[in-house]
């Protein structure tokens, strides 16, 4: 790994930053391990390092727009930015990082299911943890009050639950700009490979489809339009256009929408498109570097 040198404005310990908000995280260790514990054993039969996961953090920060960084100075705690915080060991090397709520979602976020899940059931441990011992009440006054605290918790509890599955609902029907982490941009389907997976069209029904949903031109060779040739290749000197794996989710989910396939049948399409064409999660999670 390479050294770091010390930012000064960001030296706050870690007791410091997490105390202060009472903030729940996680380290870049135990995300590993909840990674490896949770991964597909069959299909990514190694298990992932820590220094990839670390790497997978840096890339994370990069594309929310953030620098990493530079520190030499021996086991220091500092805050990259609100919610994330770099330790450094006794030689000033990068030890482990340290995520919020918000930042270890987020990094898992293109993850499976149960990584996702694995996630979420850590960080509500860590959670219960730091919630005070329950009192009782003393008094018919205490207990009155404790009600009404209550049941005001619990009205805001559904309302962000509803919030929640507004931006559930919302996100999966932003699928015109879904980009997947498990695909670089220069890997691409076979329509007729895609149909096949899908189980739903042949080759020549699928392009049918593909052009009476308005994705393609009725002429011109099965050409996409300009507003959908993001998620095409073409090809050759017949100009066939192939489907960027990077946009597999987003063609699953318009075949969803128009009541073709159901959800779970998405999720089995994709997760046979990641097996073929994707690179393990160890090579996805080293990318962008």
């Amino acid at each position: 790994m390479n050294k770091l040198n010390l930012v000064e404005n960001n030296t706050v310990t870690v007791n410091q930053a997490v105390s202060a908000n009472n903030i729940v995280m996680m380290s870049s260790k135990e995300l590993t391990e909840v990674i490896n514990q949770n991964k597909d054993h069959q299909k990514v039969t190694n298990d992932i390092r820590h220094d990839t996961v670390i790497r997978a953090i840096e890339t994370m920060l990069k594309n929310l727009g953030h620098s990493t960084l530079q520190c030499h100075d021996k086991n220091q705690q500092l805050i990259v930015i609100p919610g994330v915080i770099l330790k450094t060991d006794y030689r000033g090397y990068k030890e482990e990082y340290l995520l919020d709520k918000k930042h270890s979602m987020c990094l898992v976020a293109g993850y499976s299911t149960a990584i996702r899940m694995g996630v979420i059931e850590r960080l509500e441990e860590l959670e219960a943890q730091q919630k005070p011992a329950f009192a009782i009440p003393q008094s018919f006054a205490e207990a009155l009050m404790l009600a009404g605290k209550l049941e005001a918790e619990r009205a805001q509890l559904e309302l962000e639950n509803k919030e929640k599955e507004q931006l559930l609902i919302q996100q999966e029907e932003e699928h015109e700009t879904f980009l997947d982490v498990f695909f670089d941009d220069n890997k691409a389907i076979n329509i007729g490979t895609f149909a096949k997976i899908t189980g739903v069209f042949g080759k020549i029904q699928m392009f049918e489809y593909l052009r009476n949903s308005g994705v393609m031109m009725q002429s011109n060779g099965n050409e996409p339009y300009q507003q959908y040739m993001k998620h095409f290749k073409i090809c050759g000197i017949h100009k066939t256009p192939l489907l960027k794996c990077s946009s597999a989710k987003w063609l699953l989910n318009r075949m969803v929408k128009d009541n073709l396939i159901s959800k779970s049948k998405k999720e089995w399409c994709y997760d046979e498109i990641k097996a073929k064409y994707s690179n393990d999660l160890d090579a996805v999670l080293a990318a962008a570097m």
